[in-house]
């Protein structure tokens, strides 16, 4: 931004940061303002405005797509390891099941009502997941130990199941 918004943590009025102008375009425009404000020159770039906002779009569209890439790999590496047990977190409950984000890796995977067996019933209101005839309770934070059924790298899907030992005690 062309807008001086100073430094809350620091807190100080006026404020710019900058690492080599050989890496981004906008350490490269400070460097520049900076330069002509030692020599006591006009530091205006004339379009300082779009120059910012362009590049600013521009980093958020690098951070998507190494976002992208990092998942993608991701899910390349799991394919690899279909049937192997992880640790997971419930995420969400959902209309299709439940959501379990695998530890280490942080990437969703679904796990399906139809897997879980029983007569389970989702409480909407609590996001909870109930056996009308166990009592037994799924709810968001709680851990599982899930197996790994399917990966999809291009739709980037993931299948689960419960463990072996986790199915029994749900049935």
């Amino acid at each position: 931004s062309e807008e001086n918004m100073g430094h809350y943590g620091l807190a100080k009025k006026e404020y710019t940061h900058f690492t080599s102008p050989i890496r981004r375009y906008p350490d490269l425009a400070v460097h520049r303002i900076l330069k002509k404000v030692l020599r006591q020159e006009r530091a205006k770039i004339p379009a300082l405005s779009s120059i910012a906002l362009h590049c600013s779009q521009e980093e958020r569209n690098a951070e998507g797509a190494e976002k992208e890439l990092m998942e993608w790999r991701i899910y390349r590496f799991l394919k690899g390891k279909l049937g192997d047990e992880f640790e997971g977190i419930i995420v969400d409950i959902t209309k299709a099941g439940l959501v379990v984000e695998l530890e280490n890796y942080f990437v969703d995977g679904i796990v399906s009502y139809s897997d879980l067996g029983g007569d389970y019933y989702f409480k909407r209101s609590e996001k909870t997941l109930i056996g009308r005839r166990t009592g037994r309770k799924y709810e968001l934070g709680d851990r599982l130990k899930v197996a790994l059924v399917s990966v999809d790298p291009i739709l980037r899907r993931i299948g689960l199941t419960l463990s072996s030992e986790r199915k029994e005690e749900t049935r």
